[in-house]
């Protein structure tokens, strides 16, 4: 096929066509048949029910919702109810279905047509190394998406989220002991506390755990093993402890049949359990809308536990307000550099781990955000567009022409989304929160 890449497997089956390019209402693999839709999507409880070509082509012509329109292009066509079988106006990814070897990812990949253009086809391909950087702050310079996958990017670059936007940048290349030395560092630093006040577990050059770990805080040191599990009968408050050596224990031996990725919780002789240590039990989340969860990241060597982060509520990681619905249903409309933007009242809310990608409202304290038309790295980017922003001085919304790259939130369509988010009758208040 024109086009491909070297390394990669095309991720589904080949479609069958008919003489016109057009996908055939069946489509088969191996014994396995299931009928489609015009775009190739298939159609939700028709696999394997012996399909003929003329039961497909019947169906779909019953199927009048089928032929819904909805207000957006999507190249893939559209999910399908798994009830009806019609439409839900939100874009298929092909990627979806597709399961991919371990040390793989499916990827949209560029090809060339005969004759006309065609959107890009599932690939599994050679996952690039390393983990995307986590720990980002809250407001971010760029909101643009740079990127939608790992394959735009160029080298050892991945497409990773800045929280509000995607960008091309290096991935963190850390052992187990990296990212919770990393990650502990974060807390004490947003928490106010000294570093030197709390455990930030120690690493050796080469990433690995130092055997001996200690506690400034509490003046109380102890062994570990390569694992950075605490040894039995190590801790103690004497700062001359050596952990070359076996620990002299008289705990009783036994075998937990459970494996406990985080270590075993230590009891009240200095013994170890077969109970598993919640990480985060030990850890308080400062905002109201935060939960500890254990985050999966990517390690350059094993083992390689989850750790533990102060993230938003999945349910809603808005920080004002709630995530935009569609219509009136329930249903979270997506956002990213896969899906439509958010109306200009709202702004993209990725997430930095990948657990969500929704429109939530703009907070009121962007009407404080200077002027700022944009600049794009090439000028052939530039669109000159027609916007509006609030001047906080004039305290009325006011037209500006946007370059169409990077800005900030105060960056709306119309002159009626930016006096939703920023009305003028709210100069208080807005004097309130700037001060």
């Amino acid at each position: 096929m024109e086009g491909t890449r070297e390394g990669m497997n095309l991720a589904l089956p080949s479609p069958r066509c008919d003489s016109e390019g057009n996908y055939l209402a069946t489509q088969c693999h191996n014994s396995d048949c299931w009928c489609v839709d015009n775009f190739g999507t298939e159609i939700p409880k028709t696999r394997g029910k012996h399909n003929s070509s003329k039961d497909c082509s019947e169906l779909r012509e019953t199927m009048d919702c089928l032929d819904l329109t909805c207000r957006m292009g999507c190249e893939y066509g559209f999910v399908l109810s798994e009830e009806t079988g019609c439409p839900l106006c939100q874009c298929r990814d092909p990627c979806s279905s597709v399961l991919c070897q371990e040390d793989e990812q499916c990827q949209l990949v560029e090809v060339s047509c005969k004759d006309h253009y065609c959107p890009p086809v599932p690939a599994c391909l050679p996952k690039k190394v390393g983990q995307c950087p986590y720990l980002v702050p809250a407001t971010s310079t760029s909101c643009d998406f740079e990127c939608n996958s790992d394959m735009a990017c160029n080298g050892t670059m991945r497409c990773c989220s800045n929280g509000c936007g995607t960008q091309c940048v290096e991935p963190l290349l850390m052992t187990a002991c990296q990212h919770q030395n990393a990650l502990a560092q974060h807390q004490a630093h947003e928490s106010g506390i000294p570093a030197g006040k709390v455990f930030i577990p120690s690493c050796k050059d080469d990433g690995g755990y130092e055997s001996k770990q200690c506690n400034p805080g509490t003046k109380e040191c102890w062994c570990v093993d390569f694992r950075g599990f605490e040894i039995s009968k190590s801790r103690t408050t004497d700062e001359t402890l050596s952990c070359e050596s076996p620990v002299k224990s008289d705990c009783p031996l036994f075998h937990c049949t459970n494996d406990c990725e985080h270590g075993f919780e230590i009891d009240h002789n200095g013994c170890r359990t077969c109970t598993c240590i919640d990480p985060c039990s030990k850890i308080s989340c400062r905002g109201e809308g935060e939960i500890c969860r254990l985050v999966s990241v990517e390690c350059v060597s094993s083992p390689c536990p989850a750790i533990p982060m102060c993230l938003p509520k999945k349910e809603n990681p808005c920080q004002n307000g709630e995530p935009m619905k569609l219509g009136n249903s329930e249903e979270i409309v997506m956002c990213g550099p896969d899906y439509e933007s958010c109306p200009s009242s709202h702004k993209c809310q990725l997430s930095p781990v990948g657990e969500y990608a929704v429109c939530c409202p703009k907070p009121r304290d962007v009407c404080f955000e200077p002027l700022d038309k944009g600049k794009c790295a090439e000028s052939d980017f530039t669109r000159n567009l027609t916007r509006y922003f609030f001047n906080s001085r004039t305290n009325k919304c006011e037209l500006f022409t946007y370059s169409g790259c990077n800005g900030n939130h105060n960056n709306f369509h119309s002159e009626e989304m930016c006096n939703l988010v920023c009305p003028g009758s709210t100069r208080r208040y807005l004097k309130y929160v700037h001060n």
